[in-house]
């Protein structure tokens, strides 16, 4: 595909002033990767290409619609990430042909697939910042868990607020 470097270079740097204010983040699909490239960490450019033993990951649309599962995604059972959802296994769409290679340091891999792709990434020396592969967005409307996930990004966004506030008084 085609690299657009004004919006990488823009992304990472809003990432890196994201985490260094210690603000909530979501980062989802290309946004995991974002994550992890800004705090040092590397990508598989293509999954097929570099991993072909791995499962597919590269759905797209007219193959599966958003709110379809498609594979099975493994969740660390110590991690935040298992705590939202309360499961150690959940089912989730997959829309991407990069991925996570290495994590980078002060992130902890959160979720995987069978495969060892990483499908969840988060840094537990900040408030809130969690990393999912897959696009809870789409499941939405019939996956709880999807909402679970919405629901404590949102709560953590309304504790900051209220930190803030308290600060300036």
């Amino acid at each position: 595909g085609s690299v657009d470097r004004a919006r990488d270079e823009t992304e990472l740097a809003l990432a890196r002033w994201a985490l260094e204010a210690d603000l909530p983040v979501l980062g989802i699909c290309r946004g995991i990767q974002l994550l992890n490239v800004s705090a040092g960490g590397s990508l598989y450019q293509d999954l097929p290409a570099q991993m072909p033993a791995a499962q597919r990951h590269n759905f797209d649309l007219a193959d599966s619609p958003w709110e379809r599962p498609v594979h099975a995604v493994h969740v660390a059972e110590d991690s935040r990430l298992a705590a939202l959802v309360g499961a150690d296994e959940i089912m989730t769409n997959s829309f991407h042909h990069q991925a996570i290679k290495e994590v980078a340091t002060g992130f902890t891999a959160s979720a995987r697939t069978a495969d060892g792709v990483v499908e969840g990434i988060e840094a537990p020396g900040h408030r809130f910042v969690i990393g999912v592969q897959w696009h809870p967005e789409g499941m939405f409307a019939s996956d709880p868990l999807a909402r679970e996930l919405f629901a404590a990004f949102v709560q953590a966004c309304r504790d900051g607020n209220r930190l803030a506030d308290e600060l300036r008084r």
